[in-house]
């Protein structure tokens, strides 16, 4: 449970943090690059709509529509206070454990995922589905629900179910042999 936090935190921190923008169809963000039909943007905000996609190396984060939302920070930079996904999200992550050089993918599927800068947490909502593949998994782990919710710093998540369709999580890890 603690390595499916951890993966969804980082999730979130590869792939919806944004820090500096430059103009085209194509926007180069803090090592990630914005792709769309059509972008609108002013001082504090940036949408991408139409088969928009944020990429970097290590993930993407593709919807009907993105949007980035600025503020100027302690230094006068713009700086992410909102990233928000709507429409058919997907999310791909892939992160390599550095000491053991083992890799685990993340994939989500939601209507929407929206990051809020100083809430520390990650909402997903409508339909979510979150499949965790991990050398320490004997099979993908799945969360779904109809809201997930990732607290970044306390590695805690939450996983809420409607009245019709109840939350579940299932784990499975390997076995020791």
């Amino acid at each position: 449970m603690k390595s499916l936090i951890i993966v969804l935190a980082v999730l979130i921190a590869v792939g919806l943090c944004v820090c500096t923008i430059r103009a085209e169809n194509r926007q180069v963000i803090g090592g990630m690059t914005l792709k769309a039909v059509s972008f609108e943007m002013d001082e504090n905000l940036v949408i991408a709509k139409g088969k928009a996609s944020l990429t970097s190396k290590e993930a993407s984060v593709k919807a009907d529509e993105i949007r980035i939302y600025l503020e100027k920070g302690k230094s006068n930079k713009l700086v992410l206070s909102k990233a928000t996904a709507t429409g058919n999200v997907v999310i791909h992550a892939r992160q390599t454990d550095q000491a053991t050089k083992t890799s685990r993918v993340v994939d989500a599927t939601a209507k929407s995922a929206t990051l809020v800068q100083g809430s520390d947490s990650l909402e997903l909502t409508g339909n979510v589905l979150v499949k965790v593949t991990d050398p320490q998994l004997e099979k993908p782990a799945e969360v779904s629900g109809d809201k997930v919710t990732v607290y970044l710093q306390k590695l805690k998540i939450r996983v809420d179910g409607t009245s019709d369709k109840q939350a579940e999580i299932d784990v499975t890890p390997v076995e020791n042999k």
